[in-house]
C-alpha cells in the first residue's frame, strides 16, 4: 500500500497536494541527462541470473514507513546499523527498502535533481545491509503517486521523463554495490486495461534502460518490475507480456497481498465497499461477534491467488517476490472506537493470517517480505514487541520449506554404492561413495534451475560440483553455492535409471566401477556403461531440520547410544557428549532460517565436543548423527 495504516489524516492532505503537484506536470517536460559518467559493463559480483539470485533470498522484511516521507523518521524510527544486524539475527536475509525520491527530496524540482545528501543517506543504509550479507530491494515508492497514479496516455511522456531522470541518479550513486542490491522501479502502479498495461511496461522499460545505461555492475544487475496494482489476480490476467531488457534472465516480478482488505487494512469503520472483518481463518471465527467473521475470502482465495502467480510466472522461470503483506492488530490505542469484542480471537486471527500467507507464498516459490512498520519490532531498542506475530512468520516459512524439501539417495547401478558427502564441509573436497547406511551424508536435495538441476547434500549443505575438471576419471567435488556452470547438471533418462551430465565439462557422474567404501565419485565422458546410471530413491522431507517442527529438547534414547548436553541456555559454549558407545558423532548447528552455522565431528574414543563459542545470541537447532550408526536426533538450544 502507499502509506499504510494509522496515517489517515496525512493521507488526506497528501491527496490534495498530489492533485496540485501532478497538475503542474501534465505537459510534456524534459530533464537534463544524469548519466554523465557511464562506466564500461562489469559483470564482476553480479553474475547470477534472476532465478539464481532469487534462490539466495529466503525470508524478507520491509523497513516500512521509514524513508518514504519528506523527513526521515517522521513516521518511524530511523534505520540504524544495529537494527540491520538485529533483523539479520532474527532470521531475515533480505530487506525491501522503500524510499521516496521526489516528495521532499529534490534539491532542484524543476530539473528533478535528487538531493545528494539524501542519495548518500540511502546509500549508507544499503551499505549496512550489504555489509551484513543481506539482499536489498531498493525502490522508488509512492512519492505522491507521480507514476503509479498516472499510467495513462496523457501523462506517459512526462512520467517517462521523470522515471529516466530519477533512476539515472539512483543507479549512478549505487552502481558499485554487488548483486546484493536489486532495484525496483516503482511501488503499486495502477493499470486496469491492456492498453494501460502496455504503458506500464513502457515505464518499466524506461527504468530498465536508465539503470543499464549507467554501466558498471548496473549493466548486469537483477531488476524488479511490478504487476498492475501489484495485485496477484490483476497481474496474472493483464501482465501477459514482460518488459524488454537487453540482458536476458535478469528480471524479477513483484506482487503484494492484503487479501481480504476488509481484514488487513480496513480499521476505522465500515465503508461502501465492505465491512470491517476482525476474525479470519479456520478455527478463528468468533461466536461473540459473528458479524465480524470473514465470509468467503479466506484460505482458498489466497491459495488461488498464489497458484495463478506460480503458474503464470514462477513455473515459467520468472522469479517473484511478495514485496508487501501484512495485517494489523486492532487495540485500544490505535483503534479505540473499533475494538474487537473477542480480542484474543482477533489477535489469533492476525497471527494465523500472517503465518498462512508466509507459508503459502514460500510454498509457491514466491519470496515473502513482511511489511513491518514498527508494530512487530521495536526499532529504537532492537527487541521483539509482538512475539506471537514474529513466531507465526518463522513457523510459516519453516513449514513451507519443510514441506517442499524432498531428500533422495542416488545409488549406482554398477556398484550399488550411494553418492556420499562423507561429512566433508571444506569447499573443494571430493565427493565419495558408500553402501547404504541411512546417514544424512547420503541424502541430497535435487533443485531445479531452468533446464538443469543442482544436488545439495543434506549433511554438509555443499553442492555437488564438477570443479571444472574435464579429464576422464577426475573426481567430482563439493562446494558451497556459487551458481557456476560446474554446479549445474543435466538429468538424462536411461531406461529406468538417470544420468547426470555436468554443464561446464560435459562429463557424466561415474561410479568408476569401484566398490571400495569411501571411494571418490568420478566423472567420465558419455558411455552406456552401468557406472553412469543411477537410481533415485525418495527418503522423506526435511522437517527434522526446521524450527517449526522441532520438539524442544527432543533427545530420545537408543540402545547403547544416548546423548548428553549442557548447559542450556549457554553463554560461551556448550558440551555435547555421546555416552554408552565408542562411536563417533557428527554435530551440525542450524540457525532459525535453516542455514548451517557450525559443524564438527568427534573421533572414536573421544565423543565429547565443545561448541557454540562463535555463535551470536539466539535460538538454534542442533542435529546429532552417528557417523557409522543409523542414528539422528535433534534439539533446540539457546545462546544468551
Amino acid at each position: 500500500m502507499n502509506f499504510k495504516k494509522f496515517y489517515k489524516v496525512k493521507v488526506l492532505v497528501l491527496l490534495i497536494v498530489n492533485m496540485i503537484f501532478l497538475s503542474s506536470y501534465s505537459q510534456t517536460v524534459s530533464y537534463p541527462s544524469y548519466n554523465t559518467s557511464p562506466k564500461p559493463a562489469d559483470a564482476t559480483g553480479v553474475s547470477s541470473n534472476a532465478v539464481q539470485l532469487a534462490a539466495k533470498m529466503h525470508l524478507g522484511i520491509n523497513f516500512g514507513n521509514t524513508m518514504v516521507s519528506p523527513v526521515e523518521g517522521e513516521w518511524n524510527s530511523k534505520v540504524t546499523e544495529s537494527y540491520v544486524k538485529f533483523v539479520k539475527q532474527k532470521g531475515f536475509n533480505t530487506v525491501r527498502l522503500s524510499v521516496g525520491w521526489v516528495w521532499g527530496h529534490l534539491s532542484d524540482p524543476e530539473k528533478m535533481t535528487i538531493d545528494p545528501v539524501w542519495l548518500n543517506r540511502v546509500k549508507e543504509v544499503v551499505g549496512w545491509c550489504v555489509a551484513n550479507d543481506m539482499y536489498v530491494v531498493l525502490n522508488a515508492h509512492a512519492d505522491l503517486g507521480w507514476l503509479e497514479d498516472n499510467v495513462n496516455a496523457e501523462m506517459e511522456m512526462s512520467v517517462n521523463a521523470k522515471q529516466k531522470a530519477i533512476w539515472e541518479q539512483i543507479a549512478t550513486t549505487m552502481r558499485d554495490f554487488d548483486e546484493h542490491l536489486l532495484f525496483a522501479g516503482t511501488n503499486e502502479p495502477k493499470a486496469d486495461t491492456p492498453e494501460q498495461m502496455a504503458i506500464l511496461n513502457g515505464y518499466h522499460e524506461t527504468f530498465i534502460k536508465a539503470v543499464r545505461s549507467t554501466g558498471g555492475r548496473n549493466s548486469y544487475r537483477v531488476l524488479i518490475v511490478q504487476g498492475p496494482y501489484t495485485d496477484p489476480n490483476k497481474t496474472a490476467t493483464l501482465m501477459t507480456t514482460f518488459p524488454a531488457d537487453n540482458i536476458p534472465n535478469k528480471l524479477i516480478l513483484e506482487v503484494h497481498d492484503y487479501t481480504p482488505a476488509t481484514f488487513t487494512i480496513l480499521t476505522e469503520g465500515d465503508v461502501s465497499w465492505g465491512k470491517m472483518v476482525y476474525y479470519w481463518g479456520a478455527g478463528n471465527h468468533s461466536t461473540i461477534e459473528p458479524e465480524r467473521n470473514a465470509t468467503g475470502e479466506e484460505e482458498t482465495l489466497i491459495d488461488n491467488e498464489f497458484k495463478r502467480i506460480k503458474e503464470n510466472f514462477v513455473d515459467k522461470g520468472i522469479p517473484v517476490i511478495l514485496g508487501e503483506y501484512g495485517a494489523w492488530k486492532r487495540n485500544a490505542i490505535n483503534n479505540a472506537n473499533y475494538l474487537p469484542k473477542d480480542l484474543d480471537k482477533h489477535n489469533q486471527s492476525v497471527d494465523y493470517w500472517t503465518g498462512y500467507v508466509t507459508k503459502q507464498a514460500k510454498a509457491n516459490g514466491i519470496i515473502p517480505y513482511y511489511f513491518e512498520t514498527g508494530f512487530m519490532f521495536d526499532r529504537a531498542n532492537n527487541v521483539v514487541k509482538d512475539q506471537p506475530l514474529f513466531d507465526a512468520i518463522i513457523a510459516g516459512y519453516n513449514a513451507a520449506v519443510a514441506s517442499s524439501v524432498t531428500y533422495v539417495t542416488l545409488a549406482n547401478r554398477g556398484t550399488g554404492l550411494r553418492i556420499d558427502g562423507m561429512g566433508r564441509t571444506t569447499n573443494g573436497s571430493n565427493c565419495g561413495q558408500w553402501p547404504s547406511g541411512g546417514s544424512f551424508n547420503q541424502q541430497w536435495i535435487i533443485e531445479t534451475v531452468g533446464n538443469y538441476v543442482m544436488l545439495k547434500n543434506r549433511a554438509t549443505g555443499l553442492y555437488l560440483d564438477g570443479m571444472y575438471r574435464n579429464t576422464n576419471g577426475s573426481a567430482a567435488g563439493q562446494y558451497s553455492f556459487s551458481g557456476s556452470d560446474a554446479q549445474y547438471w543435466t538429468r538424462e533418462t536411461a531406461g529406468s535409471y538417470v544420468k547426470f551430465k555436468n554443464k561446464a565439462s560435459g562429463l557424466y557422474l561415474d561410479g568408476m566401477g569401484i566398490k571400495t567404501n569411501g571411494a571418490d565419485l568420478g566423472q567420465w565422458a558419455a558411455s552406456n556403461h552401468n557406472n553412469q546410471q543411477w537410481t533415485i530413491t525418495t527418503v522423506g522431507n526435511g522437517q527434522t531440520a526446521k524450527m517449526g517442527s522441532m520438539p524442544t529438547d527432543d533427545i530420545a534414547e537408543e540402545p547403547n547410544f544416548s546423548i548428553n548436553f549442557s548447559p542450556n541456555p549457554f553463554v560461551n559454549n556448550f558440551k555435547i557428549e555421546a555416552t554408552k558407545s565408542n562411536e563417533p558423532i557428527r554435530v551440525s548447528i542450524f540457525d532459525i532460517t535453516g542455514k548451517k552455522v557450525e559443524a564438527v565431528e568427534s573421533t572414536p574414543g573421544s565423543a565429547q565436543l565443545l561448541m557454540g563459542s562463535s555463535l551470536k545470541p539466539g535460538l538454534y537447532i542442533v542435529q546429532v548423527e552417528g557417523v557409522n550408526l543409523n542414528f539422528s536426533k535433534s534439539f533446540k538450544i539457546v545462546k544468551k
